[in-house]
């Protein structure tokens, strides 16, 4: 049941059972001048508003499932930008009568067309169905539609205001000067979208980011934000197969400089990394993917979130302040295994912790180090400071 939901929301079927009961949608999105409109995406949200099944298989709960329109004005699979558009079909559904409401939004504004479609397998272009009210681009609130320069930015940010807002980014934006997201602003980034900040700026960004496993965030300027950031958002690969991999350090010690209060997240890979991630300032810390409880109480199941040290002699992380009267306090490091591809020297640490206060290690495993956890300066004060469940 739980599969087929995920399946449903992502727009795949994988499952041998399934695979025949799907339709693809092709076809060019155009607008009112019969220009093809060359980015948006299309939602399929399955109609009635109640559960339905496939019979012998499972429930669908109605979930929207979205393509993307790529620059041909071709529906995508919203995964990769370059795969099909494949729903599954209606015919395989039950109460019978089900359909799905079909909402395009060029240029990610909208909802634009709205159209009730059946998907009854194969392939349909959708450029053949009849939208209600027609396709056009030159709608929906200012600052919800593409965003491709960082004029485009600068203007949608203006236009937010204090309103609710989402500002979608799919192309590289290079800004040229300090400026802030503010808080009630969403920044979707769809694939290809980046923010390049140029040597010297700031980019603050106060709202929440969706955004792929994949780099969003680059260049030689800053970026500061909170929250659970994946580091893939900073370039890391997480690609190491036991022999090679690439260099995460730099990518992965970018997210922690840029994190003002939160945790940089780690997926369930394995993250090279050849020198010591440093973290010198508060409420910042690393969290990984909760692994599942076992029966063995003494040697349990690791979590599959590592961190791989390819040296003999550097710590995994660093954790410091600067004295017993300047400390830095409730940094948080949950579920995530520091490992190491060498033997270690007598000085290597896996987690290195100066002159903390609050600290949480929870869920934590370090593996091949000379010492696992060095604690130096970590105490309480007045209460409750340090929480280690390992």
């Amino acid at each position: 049941m739980k599969l087929v939901k995920l399946l449903l929301k992502l727009g795949f079927i994988v499952a041998a059972p399934l695979c025949a009961q799907t339709t693809t949608y092709t076809g060019t999105i155009k607008d009112l001048t019969g220009t093809p409109v060359t980015a948006g995406q299309i939602g399929f949200n399955l109609q009635p508003g109640t559960d339905s099944t496939i019979p012998g298989i499972g429930r669908f709960i109605p979930t929207t499932v979205y393509c993307l329109i790529n620059a041909s004005g071709s529906p995508v699979a919203i995964s990769d930008g370059v795969s099909p558009c494949v729903v599954v079909n209606n015919t395989s559904l039950s109460p019978s009568g089900t359909y799905y409401k079909i909402t395009i939004y060029p240029n990610f504004a909208g909802p634009g067309s709205t159209i009730n479609g059946y998907a009854i397998g194969g392939t349909v272009d959708i450029t053949t169905l009849v939208p209600t009210p027609a396709t056009s681009p030159a709608y929906g609130m200012a600052g919800q539609g593409l965003i491709t320069t960082f004029a485009g930015l600068q203007a949608a940010i203006t236009a937010c205001a204090s309103t609710p807002c989402t500002l979608n980014i799919g192309s590289t934006i290079i800004p040229s000067a300090n400026f802030t997201i503010p808080s009630n602003a969403v920044v979707q980034f769809y694939v290809g979208g980046q923010l390049q900040p140029s040597a010297g700026v700031v980019v603050t960004i106060l709202g929440s980011v969706v955004a792929p496993s994949s780099q969003i965030f680059s260049g030689a300027g800053t970026v500061s934000l909170s929250g659970r950031p994946a580091v893939e958002w900073f370039g890391a690969a997480g690609d190491w197969n036991g022999t090679t991999g690439t260099d995460n350090t730099i990518a992965i010690q970018a997210c922690l400089n840029a994190l003002t209060n939160g945790q940089c997240m780690l997926l369930a890979k394995s993250y090279k990394t050849t020198s010591p991630l440093s973290i010198t300032k508060s409420n910042v810390g690393i969290g990984g993917v909760v692994y599942a409880i076992t029966s063995n109480t003494i040697y349990p199941t690791p979590s599959p979130s590592k961190i791989i040290v390819a040296s003999a002699s550097a710590d995994g992380i660093d954790l410091s302040g600067v004295s017993t009267g300047n400390n830095v306090i409730y940094n948080r490091f949950t579920n995530f295994t520091i490992d190491r591809t060498v033997a270690p020297i007598s000085t290597a640490r896996g987690l290195s912790m100066f002159f903390s206060y609050g600290a949480i290690v929870e869920g934590v495993t370090v593996e091949d180090s000379a010492v696992g956890f060095y604690l130096h300066g970590v105490g309480s004060k007045e209460r409750a400071i340090l929480r280690i469940a390992l």
